[in-house]
């Protein structure tokens, strides 16, 4: 197949991928953009639920999960009712999952 304007312009070959390393923590900039990646796809999934079997709310909540193991920063504790307020429904969701997973692997 052609992918022209997918990948490269001057190639019709895919490119080979790079592996990301299960340890291997990504740089702040690009963790944070594949972070808010995976709430738009949290937040587009719920709209789309009925017209794609939630394949798309699944996906970007599996991805997310595995988005943390990525990051430098570790669990620092129950996140704070004032910094709740100021997330949206679909950060509340993701912080509150990660506070689950924190408290079961203790």
């Amino acid at each position: 197949g052609n992918f022209r304007g997918i990948f490269d312009w001057t190639t019709t070959s895919v490119p080979i991928p790079q592996d990301v390393g299960a340890n291997q923590v990504l740089e702040v900039r690009l963790f944070e953009k594949i972070q808010a990646m995976s709430e738009a796809g949290i937040a587009t999934g719920f709209g789309t639920l009925t017209l794609d079997g939630c394949h798309l709310l699944l996906s970007s909540w599996n991805m997310s999960t595995k988005l943390t193991a990525w990051s430098a920063g570790g669990w620092s504790g129950v996140t704070a009712a004032s910094a709740m307020e100021n997330m949206n429904v679909i950060q509340k969701l993701v912080a509150l999952r990660d506070e689950i997973f924190a408290v079961h692997s203790l």
